[in-house]
């Protein structure tokens, strides 16, 4: 019963947020493209420098 409650109270909250979160999630997936973007390119940087490492201990 506690469960149907608190899903019962967060729906209410939830119903005039969806009229402003149209706008608000364009905003919000491009804020999310650019780190996917940054962790990408940390990510093959990273990978990069690893190698570099390896080939230089074994040369």
């Amino acid at each position: 019963m506690t469960k149907n409650k608190s899903n019962g109270k967060r729906t209410k909250k939830a119903q005039p947020d969806k009229k402003v979160t149209m706008e608000q999630l364009e905003a919000i997936a491009a804020q999310v493209r650019k780190r996917q973007q940054r962790w990408y390119i940390i990510a093959v940087v990273m990978m990069v420098l690893v190698f570099l490492g390896i080939i230089f201990l074994f040369q």
